[in-house]
């Protein structure tokens, strides 16, 4: 259910990212790096889904930090 809501958070920020290159004619590299972190936290939720990591993501584990 979580990963649900992320993934249409994860789109719906596609579509802002692709508003704003419209608009100024370059991404918003904040937006970018939060993007980054929210498709690795949906990659921990999927992989702990599917059995391919055992450690649990968040709130379990900590939320995913963008190098």
């Amino acid at each position: 259910m979580i990963a649900w809501f992320v993934i249409h958070i994860v789109f719906l920020l596609a579509v802002v990212q692709f508003v704003v290159i419209a608009i100024n004619g370059r991404n918003n590299e904040e937006l970018k790096h939060f993007c980054l972190t929210l498709v690795q936290y949906l990659w921990e939720l999927l992989a702990f889904i599917t059995f391919v990591r055992d450690e649990q993501p968040f709130p379990m584990g900590p939320f995913p930090k963008h190098a």
